[in-house]
This record gives C-alpha cells, structure tokens and sequence, in this order.
C-alpha cells in the first residue's frame, strides 16, 4: 500500500523521572567515548554512525542514525525543520566520509517534529521516505492544526479543573505549531509494516512496534544485537506519555507499560542501545526495570493522595513532586491525565463530574 521534560511541547520526547531516584548501581553503561555531532559523527558500530543535531528547547539535541546500505545510505530520524538541522544534514552528507554515495531512504520511527521534522525536505532532495502508516496519518492531521486551542483542548483543560482565568488565557495562547517545525510531506511513502525484516546493507533489521509515546512507533532491531529505538526507550529521561484532547480516554501509560516489557525481554545484555536522546547504551532490559520502576512510583503516589477526591490540576504536584507554575499546567496536564487514565482502566480509581470538572478518587 503507498499511503502514507518537562520539555518544550514541541518535542514530546522526554520528561525528567518525577523526582525518583535510583541505584548508582544500574548495570547501564555507555557504549561511546565522546558526544557526536554533525562536525563529529561517531561510528558507533560498524557501518552506523551517530549524530546529534541541534533543538531548541529542554532537550537541545535529537540522535539521528546514517547507516550504510550498500551503495547508497538510509538515515534513521531527521530533526526538525529548521535552518540548523538543515545545514546539520548538509554539513554531515558533504562530509568525504559520506560524500561519495548518495543519501537515497529516509526511516522515521514516530511522527514528533524531531523526528520527522526534514522527512519532506529529503524528500524533495529524492531521498524515499519509510515509515508506519500511523505515524505517516498522524503527521498529515497535525500539520493542518488551527494556531490556537480547539474545542475539544478547551474542554480537556476545563475539566481538568484549570481556574477561569487560566482557562482564558490558555485559550489566547498560540499553540506550538506541528507546521512550523516539520516540512510539507510528500504524497507517497514505503509503508513499514509490524514483525517485518528490513535489509539495511549487510544487516537484517527486525521492526517491532511499540506503543504509548506514539501509536505504531517502530523499533529495530538487528540480527548481530543492535536495536534502534527512538524514543521508546531513553537513557536518564522518561517518554513521555500523554493523552490527546482527541483521545481523552485512552491509556498510553498501558500501551507503553506492555511495550516495555515485551522490550526488556527481547534484549540481550549485550544488546546495544541506540536512542532518540542521550547516548548510545549498553543495559537495555537493565533500563526497562529501572522506568517501570520509576512509573510504579507514581502510581503508587497518586493512589495514596486520591483518598480525598482531586482534579488532575490538584494531583501534578504529587505527579512530578514540585511545585507548579500556571504557566506550565496545560503542558503537564496531558502526563498525569496518562497516569489518571491508566489507574481508572486498572479500576483503582474512579471519576465523576461536580460542576464541570472531573474529580478523581480511589476505591
């Protein structure tokens, strides 16, 4: 079929780990001496080499992966569309090392600006684009957003227990525009499909879905014990795990919980781990223990301050263990409706509206 941290809002990749420690002790270990960068890409393993290019916001830079393939290179994630990842990507791609073959697949692993952010640009550049048709559907919905909130994001933060005056000035705040920071797509893509096995060069990559960051978003991994992952997996930060106005309902958190531990089976000690964010990592079953771990404790948290019925405005502080800006509630909202979400398809909470808003409480 051809068819298609808190950080900034822009990039739904990461939030910090809501203040829960862990053992120094972890049995995660770098796999890189050095940090990469488009001046400096690093040959990881043999035949794939790391770069980081630049963002703005909390998470400063994204890890995009070029991969040799025979005759010609496939680059795993994009960065976003700016005049900086652009001349990143050019500076890489006339760099000797790389500039006697041509750039010919573009992988995405998930549809967030960072990720698929230059996707239209190579492709304009001849490069062909592969991706899950979700994420390629996903995209192409976001990139029409209105500039401002809609109904259906009013609604989600009045319910939420957002005060009036908050509630009006979230509605004359400009939103943080998908179409700003991801380039027109093209009409047509190779459609990765779930349990598939792409070629890559000499390598043959396992694609396994994995779920709660994004729907559908892929994760390879190879025959010789190397995995990409995006943002599915990362290093000292958490995907973050939000709930759409569109979709008030579901329950990422689950998705994602059922993901990671599928995950932390699959992988071998010796399985290395190249992420959307932070360094390349050894320990990623090591890692998964260590984010259920840290998900748990949150859980547990919102269960024991639930024994009064709260709105999901009134739980953040126990969610991400400090205090709140107003500024910053609408953005954090969307993680603890997750939290929220996932506790009331366990039934250990449960919610009922009082004038307007959803008060939650456990049984």
């Amino acid at each position: 079929m051809i068819a298609m941290h808190v950080s900034n809002p822009s990039f739904p990749a990461a939030s910090n780990e809501h203040g829960d420690s862990v053992s120094s002790d972890t049995g995660i270990r770098p796999i890189a001496g050095s940090i990469a960068s488009p001046a400096l890409p690093i040959e990881i393993v043999a035949g794939i080499w790391w770069i980081q290019l630049p963002l703005g916001g909390s998470l400063q830079h994204v890890n995009v992966y070029l991969l040799d393939d025979g005759d010609r290179w496939t680059l795993i994630d994009t960065g976003t569309d700016t005049d900086e990842c652009r001349a990143a990507i050019d500076r890489v791609l006339s760099n000797p090392a790389f500039s006697a073959k041509p750039l010919a697949r573009v992988l995405v692993t998930h549809h967030h600006p960072d990720h698929i952010g230059l996707a239209g640009w190579l492709s304009r550049k001849g490069c062909q684009i592969m991706a899950s048709e979700t994420c390629w559907k996903s995209a192409q919905r976001l990139l029409s957003d209105p500039p401002y909130p809609g109904k259906a994001q009013l609604e989600m933060q009045r319910a939420a227990g957002l005060p009036p005056l908050e509630l009006e000035a979230f509605a004359r705040r400009p939103r943080h525009q998908f179409a700003k920071l991801v380039s027109p797509l093209p009409s047509q893509l190779a459609t990765i499909e779930d349990n598939s096995t792409l070629l890559i060069g000499q390598r043959a990559w396992k694609v396994i879905f994995g779920g709660g960051h994004a729907t559908d978003h892929v994760t390879l991994w190879s025959d010789d014990q190397i995995a990409i992952v995006g943002d599915q997996i990362l290093n000292g930060i958490s995907p973050n795990l939000c709930v759409h106005a569109c979709e008030s309902g579901l329950d990422p958190l689950g998705d994602w919980i059922d993901s990671c531990h599928r995950f932390g089976r699959i992988a071998q000690p010796e399985t290395k781990c190249l992420p959307g964010h932070n360094v390349p990592f050894l320990g990623i079953s090591k890692r998964c223990e260590q984010m259920l771990a840290n998900q748990n404790a949150v859980l547990e948290r919102l269960i024991q301050t639930l024994i009064r019925p709260q709105t999901a405005i009134e739980c953040l502080p126990t969610v991400f263990r400090r205090p709140i800006e107003p500024s910053q509630r609408p953005a954090l909202l969307t993680q603890t409706m997750g939290y929220l979400n996932h506790l009331k398809h366990q039934r250990r909470v449960r919610s009922e509206i009082v004038a307007e808003a959803i008060l939650w409480s456990r049984f």
